[in-house]
């Protein structure tokens, strides 16, 4: 009886790992969006001259930039 008291146990752990997963996996594609609308907006103010403060990234930044992106890549 014991083993089978056991045996249930890790099912329902089993069970509830398995929705905290499927939990974490949702708010990270949630948090993947709202970054992927943070950097648009980021740089749709940074290409308007009006914003005070987001002023288009030197040239050498520029690169460096793209030189991070195929690393990561």
């Amino acid at each position: 009886m014991a083993y089978e008291r056991e045996e249930g146990d890790v099912e329902r752990l089993a069970e509830d790992l398995d929705r905290e997963a499927e939990e974490m996996e949702h708010r990270g594609e949630k948090l993947d969006g709202q970054i992927d609308e943070v950097r648009s907006d980021w740089e749709s103010k940074r290409s308007d001259a009006a914003v005070p403060g987001a002023a288009p990234p030197p040239p050498e930044e520029e690169a460096e930039d793209g030189d991070e992106d195929e690393a990561a890549g």
